[in-house]
């Protein structure tokens, strides 16, 4: 008796069947890093923004200082956005659609500045580590499927 063989499109749909159900490392074809790293883009624009706050002072300043402070954040991480756009010729607000090296090693440096222009350098310094911890678990969370996972046991739970 033969094996069957199956054609491309049965293929995808028993690859799209592992994933749905958070078994990504089960299929054939698996997508490039770059290509799980762009599936998480909105992730990573959060945690880009709260890591960037880490500059404020909620304890030992006043809320004026901290909301100023606040925007500073905002403005900082809004003017390498753009900056980063316009240096590789794509229009200044455009959202990425794809993340390589240079976004993930801006996610890494950028929130730290605002610390850095406030004097905090026990605050770059977790803010550095926060961004690394935030690449990691973002890696796993997207690789390994953890949400298409959750999704397919809380379907089966109901």
């Amino acid at each position: 008796m033969s094996d069957p063989v199956l054609d491309d499109a049965d293929l995808v749909a028993v690859e799209r069947w592992f994933t749905r159900r958070g078994l990504p490392h089960l299929v054939e074809r698996r997508d490039p890093a770059w290509v799980i790293w762009s599936r998480a883009i909105p992730l990573l624009v959060v945690a880009y923004l709260l890591l960037g706050l880490n500059a404020l002072d909620l304890r030992n300043w006043s809320w004026l200082r901290n909301v100023l402070a606040g925007l500073v954040v905002v403005a900082v991480l809004a003017l390498i956005w753009v900056g980063s756009n316009v240096l590789r010729g794509l229009p200044p607000t455009q959202r990425p659609r794809t993340v390589g090296p240079a976004e993930l090693g801006l996610l890494i440096v950028v929130p730290a500045i605002p610390s850095a222009i406030f004097g905090q350098w026990i605050d770059v310094v977790e803010s550095l580590i926060g961004g690394l911890l935030v690449l990691v678990a973002v890696w796993l969370i997207t690789s390994y499927g953890v949400l298409s996972l959750i999704g397919w046991a809380a379907q089966r739970t109901r």
